[in-house]
């Protein structure tokens, strides 16, 4: 799916901090394109430019299957030996949690005492842009997939590394489905959604 330079414009224009944190995204693991790193010379500040190997990119690619539909949506970048096809390039998530804590105050004292916690469902943020690769026109198909995902009924089951590594299996699109227009691109659209993570019911039968 397209040039890497590509992306990257996008998703300054979607984001705008992308390039100047991009040694701290995916795509500066991706491919060998400059990352400018500024560095302190006799008092004065430099740009030093870094190349990254290629490295492994299947860790960022997301497929999410609708568990009542089947129906499938993916999110990445095709490499060597890669037979998917994507519908839109790596997203950008964040994860949140918190606990259920149960507190016993000690009596005459400041003490609390922890009885027991449980951990909160994953709150998880998730990003990402479309774009009309073929007739660069407004991705009209892609952002009907992505608001029909978003409609559908049901969990999704979770294929990728970046959900896996937090032993997020399942999840439930919950919230604040946005949609906007990307300046300079009439090609791309930048959306986001929140989702929780939910408990497979394998799981739960294991228990």
């Amino acid at each position: 799916m397209g040039n890497i330079n590509t992306y990257i414009a996008r998703y300054q224009a979607a984001f705008g901090y992308i390039p100047s944190n991009v040694n701290n995204a995916v795509f500066g693991r991706l491919f060998n394109i400059p990352v400018y790193k500024p560095q302190t010379v006799n008092g004065g500040e430099v740009e030093e430019i870094q190349l990254y190997e290629v490295a492994e990119v299947n860790f960022a690619n997301v497929v999410f299957e609708n568990l009542k539909t089947k129906k499938q949506y993916s999110f990445g970048i095709t490499s060597p030996g890669d037979t998917n096809i994507y519908m839109a390039p790596p997203l950008m998530v964040s994860f949140s949690r918190d606990k259920n804590v149960v507190r016993t105050a000690v009596d005459r004292s400041e003490t609390e005492v922890i009885e027991h916690f449980g951990l909160k469902p994953f709150t998880i943020n998730i990003q990402g842009i479309l774009i009309d690769q073929e007739t660069r026109q407004h991705p009209r198909e892609l952002l009907k997939a992505v608001n029909e995902m978003f409609g559908a009924w049901g969990t999704y089951k979770v294929t990728g590394d970046i959900f896996l590594d937090l032993e997020v299996y399942e999840i439930f699109f919950e919230s604040n489905f946005n949609v906007s227009f990307v300046e300079g691109y009439a090609d791309t659209v930048k959306f986001s959604v929140q989702a929780i993570s939910t408990f497979p019911l394998e799981l739960k039968k294991k228990l």
